[in-house]
């Protein structure tokens, strides 16, 4: 059994939690009025999807290069209270699913909060996660522990689809499926009222 001390000390060791401020970059086209906020964990796919969304004005993105401080957690809550509709976008893995937890929650301690911000996990749909290529899947390692804390604790009831996934063992980097993203984005994009 992982408690949430070496729940931590797993996103730790796993390189992508330190606690310290992160850099983190933004995108908003021309415009500083966005309706809509996409936060990327990671860089390569924060380089391909502000590229294919430059001509975007309505629209900001930004990249908290693994997990998010307090100080970026509050300003995306702050984005949110303005009605700006937020997206999540990272790896299908235990590590992305939790700094999802940790925006949605205002939860960097993991302690289980009521607190709930408005925002969406933006993945593959069930079929395309059943259909990605064996050559794409990479197995869980230590990471598994780290399901474990997230799904017995019941963090992310919501990413059904994902942690059934992961559940098998495999997760996928973000690089494999990002043009899959882009597709969904442009679908957000143009779904939403200005």
């Amino acid at each position: 059994m992982t408690t949430r001390k070496e729940f931590i000390t797993l996103l730790e060791d796993d390189g992508e939690y330190d606690g310290k401020n992160h850099l983190f970059y933004t995108y908003n086209g021309n415009n500083y009025n966005p309706k809509i906020l996409l936060v990327i964990e990671k860089m390569t796919a924060f380089q391909k999807i502000s590229s294919e969304l430059k001509n975007n004005n309505n629209t900001a993105i930004i990249c908290t290069m693994g997990f998010p401080n307090q100080s970026l957690i509050e300003g995306i809550k702050q984005a949110i209270k303005k009605g700006i509709k937020t997206c999540y976008i990272g790896d299908l893995d235990p590590v992305s699913l939790s700094i999802y937890y940790t925006i949605k929650h205002n939860d960097l301690e993991f302690k289980g909060t009521k607190e709930e911000n408005e925002i969406s996990f933006i993945s593959l749909t069930k079929d395309e996660i059943k259909s990605i290529p064996a050559r794409n899947k990479i197995k869980l390692t230590d990471e598994k522990q780290i399901l474990a804390y997230l799904t017995k604790n019941k963090l992310v009831p919501e990413l059904k689809s994902e942690t059934d996934f992961l559940k098998k063992g495999y997760k996928v980097e973000i690089e494999v499926f990002t043009s899959q993203m882009i597709n969904h984005l442009r679908e957000i994009v143009d779904n939403t009222t200005y």
